[in-house]
């Protein structure tokens, strides 16, 4: 890390969420090794499972949204600083449920969400819009449990 870096994240992040944020981190890295791993032998065995792109953004969203969920549950994902998360909770609320929708509209409309027996491209936004519609879900549920962990 570079000094610049180093110096926003103490400025944002307190040392516990800046430690959650490392191991989590290295937690999705190993994830990401592993799905590229088996992905990689199921093609050699079987031949490919899913359209280029489409693999692609399952083999980056699906470990990204695990860091995401993970990070919003330790409360390492939102700054220190921030005082309301309610913008940044609807505006990916508004990014996962728009891209979701235009997956939804291309299959429901033709297209094929499998294709020669492959996951087919009308599958990639949908795969784009989970992690931003995984954030206000999991930080809801959060809130839910820590409320009623507070009422006990």
């Amino acid at each position: 890390m570079t000094a610049n870096s180093n110096s926003y994240n103490s400025k944002h992040y307190d040392e516990k969420q800046l430690t959650d944020r490392y191991k989590i981190s290295f937690e999705t890295l190993m994830l990401t090794f592993a799905m590229i791993f088996f992905g990689g032998m199921y093609k050699i065995v079987y031949g490919p499972w899913a359209a280029a792109n489409t693999e692609m953004i399952i083999l980056v969203g699906l470990p990204t949204t695990y860091f995401l969920i993970r990070a919003v549950w330790k409360g390492a994902y939102f700054s220190a600083r921030m005082n309301s998360y309610t913008w940044s909770l609807v505006l990916f609320a508004v990014l996962g449920l728009f891209n979701i929708g235009v997956s939804v509209y291309s299959v429901m409309n033709g297209g094929a969400a499998i294709e020669n027996g492959m996951l087919s491209e009308n599958l990639f936004q949908l795969f784009v819009g989970i992690p931003f519609l995984a954030i206000p879900i999991v930080y809801l549920i959060k809130k839910a449990v820590h409320k009623n962990d507070d009422e006990d």
